[in-house]
């Protein structure tokens, strides 16, 4: 496409800390592609001034301050990150939507800076309004695109325990010329709001090149043997902490190595196990380092309801490293039929199929090269064209709905 676009993204979470999301990758490929994207992420308000001084609160801050020096010359060079300063956080500003039907955490009122910045950075008009976190209701009274989009990456209400985000799913759906998820159940979810919607399947993709390129082998490796078994992400309740305990407990040789941001569980399993090994969180920039200097990569999934409609993006970051993944069942990853996926059921076929991958581990039957070939076509830059296209063809599906 020759036209620059003017971009947006309502999404959940910020770009520059711990957790690397789609929206970021999405939001970085539209940029290379020539468009202008700003990416606005969930308020930071007075509670988290009070809170804690922790990285991720101090990090929000200085990126809600920020936004002020951004000089028109830097616009379309990088994604423009936006975290506005709300008033209310959405688990207060959720008891006055139920009563009066007004979102006051998206709201003139409870933010009336954010005219004055979109004006400032050019994007009161967009020409596409991507809504990836559905909280974001409301963000029509500063911004009036021509297209919006409402994509949804998870199955939101059963991630998050809140039974409101269903009424506030269903309010920005009427407001959206096209729906996207990111697994087939997302997507089927989204379809029993509103059928008549055109609508996308778009999984997750992989930053391949990152992925697959492999830099030395980083220090805390040194004591960990062969063979490793790596998982890196968020240690909530949708991880699997008994299929952990499991593999620790029943393949003693086998050395388990975690990274991310834990809540205490982790911890107290590699007290109890000497082949758990607990990292902490790494760079997003030093991933590569820790997945191709592993034999194995972890995906166990917990019985979570939120896990049915997961797109992983871990998935094909394991591919693109050339590691083969040892993944809970569900029926989304069961439809991709990806051959480097070994599924299981429960904890007894976890122990069974750890110890047939580690066979072919040790007889070099895994090809790592053809793993990679796997992820390749998954690249985040195709999943922004075939995005673009689809909500660029929105205007003209809309008048043959009339």
């Amino acid at each position: 496409m020759d036209k620059k676009l003017k971009v947006v993204f309502a999404s959940h979470t910020f770009i520059g800390g711990p957790f690397v999301v789609g929206s970021h990758h999405l939001a970085r490929e539209m940029t290379n592609l020539g468009h202008e994207v700003l990416h606005i992420s969930t308020p930071i308000t007075p509670f988290h001034y009070l809170s804690s001084n922790n990285e991720i609160n101090t990090l929000r801050k200085k990126i809600s301050r920020e936004v002020s020096r951004i000089s028109s010359a830097e616009i379309g060079n990088i994604p423009i990150n936006y975290v506005p300063f709300s008033l209310l956080p959405w688990k207060i500003a959720r008891t006055f939507y139920r009563q009066f039907g007004i979102n006051f955490m998206v709201n003139p009122v409870s933010i009336p800076s954010m005219r004055k910045h979109l004006k400032q950075l050019s994007f009161l008009q967009p020409d596409i309004l991507f809504i990836d976190q559905p909280t974001f209701l409301g963000i029509e009274s500063f911004i009036s695109p021509k297209v919006t989009v409402y994509r949804a990456t998870d199955l939101y209400k059963e991630m998050t325990g809140d039974p409101m985000i269903s009424k506030v799913e269903e309010e920005v759906i009427k407001g959206a010329d096209g729906i996207v998820g990111t697994s087939e159940p997302v997507v089927e979810y989204l379809k029993t709001i509103n059928r008549t919607l055109p609508n996308l399947l778009i999984e997750n993709g992989v930053d391949f090149e990152h992925f697959a390129t492999s830099g030395s082998e980083p220090e805390e490796y040194k004591n960990i043997p062969f063979p490793r078994a790596v998982y890196v992400g968020a240690l909530d309740d949708r991880f699997d902490f008994a299929a952990l305990e499991s593999l620790a407990k029943h393949i003693t040789n086998l050395q388990v190595v975690v990274i991310g941001p834990g809540d205490g569980r982790c911890e107290r399993l590699s007290q109890q196990f000497t082949n758990i090994h607990i990292l902490g969180p790494k760079p997003y920039s030093d991933l590569p380092s820790y997945l191709n200097h592993s034999q194995i990569a972890l995906l166990p999934l917990s019985d979570h309801e939120a896990n049915r409609g997961r797109s992983p993006m871990k998935l094909y970051e394991y591919a693109a490293s050339g590691l083969p993944v040892i993944v809970k069942e569900t029926p989304e990853l069961q439809r991709r039929e990806e051959k480097f996926t070994y599924m299981y059921k429960d904890p007894e076929s976890l122990i069974s199929v750890m110890n047939r991958l580690l066979n072919e581990v040790n007889q070099n039957k895994v090809n790592r090269e053809e793993i990679q070939l796997s992820a390749r076509s998954q690249s985040w830059k195709s999943k922004a064209s075939q995005l673009l296209e689809f909500s660029l063809d929105l205007p003209k599906k809309k008048e043959n709905y009339k």
